[in-house]
């Protein structure tokens, strides 16, 4: 870089620090809609489990099984991001699923509750080959009927993360274009001085005695002219 023109320097500059500042403020933003989109995810499962709580907690007072696995499998085709749905009992056995051969490989078979005083959402992020899940544990009569076990897909918010990437990117990438033709046009504006100058001097060196530069400011840059002339 210290080979390099003062034309180059600057452009170097301008782009390189709107660049750096670009993907700062990509960075805050999508991190941002992440947290955003993670608690509307955690916000949905803890309503659809509230929602079917009441009725679970009756299949279950009466030891109902089937009708409980019926409203488990009801309640996740009525909601697309529901992946599945696991009833346990307040010692962590599972009472009904929506899984027809059982709980798969990998998800485990039961879930301590967060010391938490049920007042803030108790989540967790399983991955899988579908991509990563986001299971909400909610009490059922504040555990003492059991909890229900709600898996939310993250596929969706996935790809809106991944098309709002795309967005900045192509946007850091247009302002870099639009800074570039800028500090073009405004570098050979404010070296064209100095570039006169150093003109000048390589005049004076071959012998021109009479060479001069025009003063057009009263800067630094006007006031070294001056001094040359």
């Amino acid at each position: 870089m210290k080979q390099r023109s003062l034309y180059v320097k600057f452009n170097f500059l301008i782009v390189g620090t709107i660049f750096f500042c670009g993907i700062l403020i990509s960075a805050i933003m999508l991190y941002t809609v992440v947290n955003s989109l993670e608690e509307g995810l955690d916000r949905s499962g803890q309503e659809i489990a509230a929602s079917l709580g009441g009725v679970a907690g009756s299949d279950i007072l009466v030891d109902d099984r089937f009708a409980l696995a019926q409203h488990l499998a009801r309640t996740k085709e009525d909601n697309g991001l529901v992946r599945y749905i696991i009833a346990v009992s307040p010692g962590g056995n599972v009472l009904a699923s929506t899984f027809a051969a059982g709980i798969p490989a990998g998800l485990p078979l039961q879930r301590e509750p967060a010391v938490s005083g049920g007042e803030s959402i108790d989540a967790v992020t399983y991955a899988s080959n579908e991509g990563n899940i986001r299971e909400i544990l909610y009490p059922i009569d504040s555990g003492v009927m059991g909890y229900l076990r709600v898996g939310l897909t993250e596929r969706q918010m996935t790809s809106l993360i991944q098309h709002r990437c795309l967005q900045l990117a192509l946007l850091i990438f247009v302002i870099c274009l639009a800074a570039a033709w800028l500090a073009s046009r405004y570098a050979r504006l404010f070296l064209q001085p100095i570039f006169q100058l150093s003109q000048a001097v390589n005049a004076l060196g071959m012998g021109d005695y009479e060479v001069s530069v025009p003063v057009a400011s009263k800067d630094e840059i006007g006031q070294l002219a001056q001094a040359f002339n």
